[in-house]
């Protein structure tokens, strides 16, 4: 498994057992409650292969992530998708954006900045900045799910995305997120670190992902 400087073909392994941990606040309709962090790897599979809601014991272990413990700049330090095999220090940083409606059921939605730095020249310039506006995708069992629009002449492009995982690994945060197909891009899956220079080695091992 290789970082973006350049990236691997992936696929993600199977779910391991969460241990308890760390918890986190999560509000919903005016009420606060927690929910484990986790510390060790589970990852889900894409809706697409899972259109049932988990039951059972896997109900209890996977959850998606409180928008809070989200929202921040990621490193991305794996990636199957062949836009990031000729760019390095690849970021991206989500911030939530104020409701819209004073309504508790108003969907919260994430602005969505990914920046890199391209590696080699290509026939079309790389933009530097790509921005776009997550909501959430209410059709997929248990959520961490969105759908992402562009902004400005982006805006035709358009893409649905999901954790797949996330916790923080002795104390190192997270994420393995999945793309699914879209106009201008094939499936595929990365991985995030809040670290700048990439996922520890011990996490790495821990996220195996074998080469298909």
């Amino acid at each position: 498994m290789a970082d973006p400087n350049p990236t691997q073909t992936s696929q993600p392994p199977p779910p391991t057992p969460i241990a308890a941990g760390q918890t986190a606040e999560v509000e919903a309709q005016g009420h606060q409650f927690e929910i484990p962090i986790p510390t060790t790897v589970i990852l889900r599979a894409p809706s697409i292969y899972n259109k049932e809601a988990q039951t059972g014991a896997e109900a209890n272990t996977w959850h998606p992530p409180p928008l809070a413990w989200l929202e921040r700049t990621w490193t991305v330090t794996h990636s199957t998708l062949p836009m990031w095999r000729k760019a390095k220090n690849v970021r991206i940083t989500y911030k939530l954006l104020p409701a819209s409606s004073s309504s508790s059921s108003a969907p919260i939605l994430i602005d969505d900045e990914v920046c890199s730095e391209p590696t080699a020249k290509t026939w079309l310039p790389q933009p530097k900045s790509i921005r776009g506006i997550d909501t959430p995708d209410s059709s997929v069992p248990d959520g961490g799910a969105w759908n992402w629009r562009g902004k400005g002449w982006l805006r035709i492009a358009s893409s649905h995305w999901e954790v797949l995982g996330w916790g923080e690994y002795e104390g190192e945060k997270w994420v393995v997120t999945w793309f699914e197909k879209s106009l201008f891009t094939p499936a595929g899956v990365d991985v995030y670190s809040e670290r700048k220079g990439g996922v520890s080695k011990g996490l790495e091992e821990e996220v195996v992902i074998d080469d298909v």
